[in-house]
């Protein structure tokens, strides 16, 4: 009885091991892949800079949860490949219906993702990888730090939006679109975080992209 269980032991032990190997590979492979894809990105255009400059001011601003504390092997961030963007000749209001389309130049144009993101190692989610991110359950590598799954597995974390059974797992934050004037000096930032979606909205000063502090809409 006793040598069956250290068989099974050894067993369970060896099989952890390969998921753990093959999750490592797995990642390391994806995070390869998206250095490629944003290493061939070729020189931006003045609206690529201010999309670039926007989403890095967001993703450093964002105050991620400590992972390293208990989830010590968390590496990567996932973000999507491309972003839309929209832009009118001059500034929407607040509150606008969107459905109007006065003094729109063109909507959501698909632009590729180009972050700068040091904080965790990025991981764009391109065609070949949709289907291999989880969407209703979380497999060997990802982990729920609001649900605590995969505790000392995950070198991804995803979160169910407002924590609702059966939705689908999604970053911790993700940045899907942004507008902008004609004039590239007023920007609206949408922001989809786990509990709750923000607009907030940028002004140029001096070739600088500020925050205004008086405007937030939920």
């Amino acid at each position: 009885m006793k040598k069956a269980f250290v068989i099974l032991c050894v067993i369970l032990c060896s099989c952890s091991s390969i998921k753990e190997r093959k999750s490592q590979q797995f990642f390391e492979n994806w995070h390869k892949d998206s250095t490629l894809f944003l290493s061939k990105i070729e020189t931006l255009t003045e609206i690529e800079k201010d999309i670039k400059t926007l989403i890095t001011i967001e993703l450093n601003n964002y105050k991620f949860p400590d992972y390293k504390k208990d989830f010590p092997k968390v590496e990567y961030i996932i973000f999507p490949e491309h972003l839309r963007i929209s832009m009118y000749k001059h500034e929407r209001n607040r509150g606008l219906d969107i459905t109007n389309q006065e003094g729109l130049i063109f909507a959501d144009s698909l632009f590729k993702n180009n972050i700068n993101f040091n904080k965790l190692k990025p991981l764009i989610l391109t065609e070949s990888y949709k289907n291999k991110s989880p969407k209703d359950s979380l497999s060997y590598g990802f982990g729920s730090y609001y649900e605590n799954i995969n505790r000392n597995k995950a070198k991804v974390i995803l979160e169910r939006p407002y924590l609702e059974k059966g939705s689908k797992y999604m970053p911790p934050i993700e940045i899907p679109y942004l507008e902008f004037n004609k004039a590239l000096d007023t920007a609206h930032v949408f922001i989809y975080h786990l509990h709750h979606n923000t607009e907030k909205r940028y002004v140029k000063q001096n070739h600088n992209w500020q925050l205004d502090k008086d405007y937030e809409f939920h």
